[in-house]
């Protein structure tokens, strides 16, 4: 009743503030607000990129089958049994379940007890390979921004420099992606007792079932430290994928964008977009509605472009993502084991300690990218 009770508030919190942003930006008092986008496009019949949607519909295609190909490679390292195919057809399924299925259940934990189930004693390694999919998902976002932004530094293509606010975008990144790339480093140091050692305390600290998942998701994240290839792999994938996803949102961008309210270059696509994804993460916002909406349209407003223009691309993104997850709508009926583990997880959280474990650190990651 408890978690009935707190995913409606989550709703209501994130449909609230999505309907504040709506409102505060449809007719604004300088002008270019989202009444300008709709009267341009639905009213006088100024055509709408279709060509432009369409190419970013693309991107979100490409985009997502490179990150479970990436996926699929933390997966082999963990010495768990998924073919390659499977692992394709479990997150078509699993995305369609993040984006569609109501509650708190993600597709990303769908896909992780579907895995754990068919290696009943690597569940755990099945869930870390899911989250740190994420986590590496998210280093990457930081090492984009700290090197383009120095680029942008350099070349004086920051607007005010690192005093202004795209500079305290970068600023931001610089420091993230330092701590993760140190704490990285620090850890290949590390000698296999030392990790041992650690994995003993968690289990002694923490309660049975929490203690146990948490040392053995710490003996797998350092069994990732200790595949330099796959970890190079999964970057350079990362790195692919993010570029695409890019192209998409600046594809989705210019839809609507006109003379009078231009999408900010490509180039700050590359800085906006990445810092757009982490805010879209931020908890209590399924699917980051709302938060989002107001994410992206303060980002557009501190790169020049029009916050109301920042506003509608997110919401013509979301459009294209329901669109894609249509397509794996096909996928997700033939697969009866994922559609049982969604059915289940709610369930799952107040039965297993071990399991309500695992559970937290999926959701707690940032979203797909």
């Amino acid at each position: 009743m408890v978690g009935k009770l707190f995913n409606i508030f989550k709703y209501v919190l994130a449909f609230g503030l999505l309907a504040w942003v709506m409102i505060s930006h449809w007719d604004p008092a300088k002008g270019g607000g989202l009444k300008g986008i709709w009267q341009r496009h639905w009213v006088d019949g100024e055509p709408f990129g279709w060509g432009w949607f369409a190419g970013a519909v693309t991107c979100q295609i490409v985009a997502l089958l490179l990150t479970l190909v990436r996926w699929h490679g933390l997966v082999v390292a963990q010495n768990l049994v998924c073919p390659f195919r499977d692992a394709i057809r479990l997150g078509l399924a699993g995305f369609y379940a993040s984006v569609v299925l109501p509650g708190s259940v993600g597709g990303d934990l769908v896909k992780a007890a579907v895995l754990a189930k068919r290696s009943p004693l690597g569940k755990t390694r099945a869930v870390a390979s899911v989250l740190f999919d994420r986590l590496i998902a998210l280093a990457n976002l930081f090492m984009i921004v700290s090197l383009l932004g120095l680029i942008f530094w350099l070349n004086d293509g920051l607007e005010g420099g690192l005093d202004g606010k795209p500079g305290l975008v970068v600023k931001a990144a610089w420091v993230l992606g330092g701590c993760t790339f140190s704490g990285w480093w620090l850890l290949g140091w590390l000698p296999v007792n030392r990790v041992e050692i650690f994995a003993s305390r968690l289990r002694n600290w923490l309660p049975a079932g929490a203690g146990e998942a948490a040392a053995n998701f710490w003996l797998a994240v350092y069994k990732y430290r200790m595949q330099p290839l796959v970890m190079a792999q999964a970057m350079a994938i990362s790195w692919v994928a993010q570029t695409v996803m890019v192209l998409g949102f600046f594809c989705i961008t210019m839809t609507v964008a006109g003379e009078d309210m231009p999408a900010p270059p490509l180039s700050q696509m590359f800085l906006i977009l990445p810092v757009g994804l982490v805010i879209m993460a931020i908890p209590l916002f399924p699917g980051g509605a709302g938060i989002a909406e107001l994410g992206f349209g303060i980002l557009f407003g501190w790169f020049g472009a029009s916050q109301s223009l920042g506003i509608t691309a997110t919401l013509l993104n979301r459009l294209s993502v329901w669109i894609v997850a249509g397509g794996c709508f096909g996928v997700y009926l033939t697969s009866t084991d994922m559609k049982e583990a969604a059915s289940h997880s709610e369930g799952d959280r107040t039965g297993d300690p071990d399991k309500a474990n695992q559970t937290n650190l999926v959701e707690s990651a940032p979203g797909n990218s």
